[in-house]
C-alpha cells in the first residue's frame, strides 16, 4: 500500500512540474476543463431531460439516437475541416451548436427535444479532437513527450467532469418535480458554454494551418487523410475497439440514471446521481495514474486489453446487484479499468498518428465511438420492449467480450508491425524524433527486448 501511495504522489508532483515547464499548457487545459465541466454538469440529468417530461424509455432511446446519428454524420467531415481550416474555429462552432441544443432542452415538446439532442451531437462532432490535437501539437513542438500531454488531458478532463457531475446532481434537487426538473442544470450549463466561448478568444490564439503551399483545400485534406489512414493498420484496428467501447458506454450512460432513480425513495435523494457520476470520473483519474504507472512494468498493449476486458466483464455483474450500495462497486470498477485503458490507448493511438491528420484521425476514432452508441441504442430499442435494463447490460457484455477474443491477436500484431516500421525508419534516417514513443518508454532500448 505504501508503494502505491508513493507512486501516486510522484505522479501528481510530476504533473505540476510539467505545467510549470510548459506554461502555454495551462491556458489550453483551462478551456478543456471548462468544457468538460459543462459536459459533466449534464451527466446526472441526461436521461431525465426526457423522462421527467413524461416520455418513455423508448422515446429516450429515440432522442439518444438523434444525438448519435448527427454526431456520426458530422464527425469525420468536422475533423477534416479542423485539420484544413484550424482547430480553434472548429471548437467554437461545436460550442455554438451545443448552446443551441441546450436551449431546446427547456421545451416539453418531443420533436424540439430531439432537435436539441441533434444540435448537441453536431456540437460534439466539431469539438471532439480539435483542442486535443492543438494541445498535443503545441506540447510536442516545445519538446514535451506524448505521455505527458495525454496524461494531462486525461486528468484535467476527468477532474472537471467529476466536479460538473457533482454540481449537476445538487442542481437537480433545486428543480421542481415534473417537466421543470432539469431547468436549473440547463440554465447553468448554458451560462458556462457562453463563458467558455468568451475565454476562448483570450486564452487560445487563432491557429493557422500552413504547409509548403499554405493551407490545404478541403478536398486535398480528404485525400491526405485517406492515404494516411490506409497506411496505418493500427489505427484501423484501434477504432474497432473504440466502436465497442461506445457500444458499452451507451448502454451504461443512457440507462443507469432511470435504473437508480427507481431505487431512490424521494427527489431529495437525486444528489446521489451526481455524487455517483462524480465518483466515476474521480475513479477514472485514479485509473489513468495507475495506467501510466503500470506502463513502466509491462507491455502497454496487453495492459490496454486487460483494462478493456475487465470493464466489459464487470458490466455483466450489474443486474445481479439490485441495491444501490452493491450496484456502485462493479459500476465504479468499470470506470477504473476504462481509465487505465484510456490513458494507455491514448498514448498508443497518438504515437501512431502523423500531425497532418491528427484531428481527422481523432475524429475518426470519435466517429467509431458514436457508431457503437448507435448500435447500442438500436439494441436497446429491441431489448427494452421485451425486457428490463439488466438484460441489456448482460447482452452488451457478452457481445463485447466475444469481440475482444476475436480482435486481440490482430491488435497485438499491429503493435509489433508499427514498432518494427519505426525502427526501420530511424535506422534509415527518415524520421527525426523529439521524444520516445510509448512502447519505447516501457521497454529496454535494444534489439532483443
Amino acid at each position: 500500500m505504501k508503494r502505491k501511495g508513493k507512486g501516486r504522489s510522484l505522479s501528481s508532483t510530476h504533473s505540476w512540474r510539467i505545467m510549470a515547464k510548459f506554461p502555454a499548457l495551462k491556458k489550453h487545459l483551462t478551456i478543456i476543463a471548462l468544457g468538460s465541466l459543462t459536459t459533466g454538469l449534464g451527466i446526472p440529468s441526461l436521461s431525465l431531460i426526457i423522462t421527467s417530461k413524461g416520455f418513455s424509455l423508448f422515446q429516450l432511446s429515440v432522442a439518444m439516437f438523434c444525438y448519435s446519428l448527427f454526431a456520426v454524420v458530422f464527425e469525420v467531415p468536422s475533423g477534416i475541416f479542423c485539420d484544413a481550416k484550424g482547430r480553434r474555429i472548429s471548437y467554437q462552432l461545436g460550442q455554438v451548436f451545443s448552446l443551441c441544443g441546450t436551449g431546446c432542452f427547456f421545451s416539453s415538446h418531443f420533436p424540439v427535444l430531439c432537435l436539441g439532442f441533434a444540435f448537441n451531437g453536431i456540437g460534439r462532432a466539431f469539438a471532439s479532437g480539435s483542442l486535443d490535437a492543438l494541445i498535443i501539437e503545441d506540447h510536442l513542438s516545445h519538446g514535451g513527450t506524448m505521455d505527458q500531454v495525454v496524461m494531462a488531458l486525461e486528468i484535467t478532463s476527468s477532474a472537471a467532469l467529476a466536479v460538473g457531475s457533482l454540481g449537476g446532481g445538487f442542481l437537480l434537487t433545486m428543480g421542481t418535480t415534473g417537466p421543470q426538473l432539469t431547468n436549473p442544470v440547463l440554465a447553468i450549463r448554458g451560462m458556462l458554454i457562453l463563458l467558455n466561448l468568451i475565454l476562448l478568444q483570450f486564452l487560445i490564439q487563432k491557429d493557422t494551418v500552413s504547409g509548403a503551399q499554405g493551407s490545404p483545400s478541403f478536398a486535398r485534406q480528404v485525400q491526405i487523410f485517406v492515404n494516411q489512414t490506409k497506411a496505418n493498420r493500427f489505427l484501423l484496428i484501434y477504432v474497432l475497439f473504440t466502436l465497442f467501447q461506445g457500444f458499452q458506454l451507451a448502454s451504461l450512460e443512457s440507462y443507469w440514471q432511470p435504473y437508480l432513480k427507481s431505487l431512490l425513495t424521494s427527489k431529495t435523494d437525486f444528489w446521489f446521481l451526481g455524487a455517483l457520476g462524480s465518483s466515476l470520473f474521480l475513479v477514472s483519474i485514479i485509473g489513468s495514474v495507475l495506467g501510466k504507472s503500470l506502463m513502466s512494468r509491462g507491455r502497454p498493449s496487453r495492459l490496454f486489453l486487460l483494462g478493456m476486458g475487465l470493464s466489459f466483464l464487470f458490466e455483466a455483474a450489474l443486474p445481479f446487484v439490485p441495491s444501490i450500495a452493491t450496484f456502485c462497486l462493479p459500476y465504479v470498477l468499470i470506470y477504473l479499468n476504462l481509465g487505465i485503458a484510456s490513458v494507455v490507448g491514448g498514448c498508443l493511438l497518438n504515437d501512431s498518428l502523423d500531425s497532418s491528420v491528427r484531428s481527422s484521425s481523432l475524429s475518426l476514432n470519435s466517429f467509431a465511438l458514436q457508431i457503437g452508441g448507435i448500435f447500442s441504442i438500436l439494441l436497446a430499442m429491441v431489448v427494452l420492449r421485451h425486457g428490463a435494463i439488466g438484460r441489456l447490460w448482460i447482452l452488451t457484455s457478452a457481445i463485447c467480450m466475444l469481440f475482444l477474443l476475436v480482435i486481440s491477436r490482430p491488435f497485438l500484431r499491429s503493435i509489433q508491425d508499427q514498432r518494427h516500421n519505426k525502427t526501420q525508419e530511424e535506422r534509415e534516417g527518415k524520421t527525426e524524433r523529439k521524444g520516445y514513443g510509448i512502447e519505447d518508454l516501457v521497454q529496454p532500448q535494444n534489439e532483443n527486448s
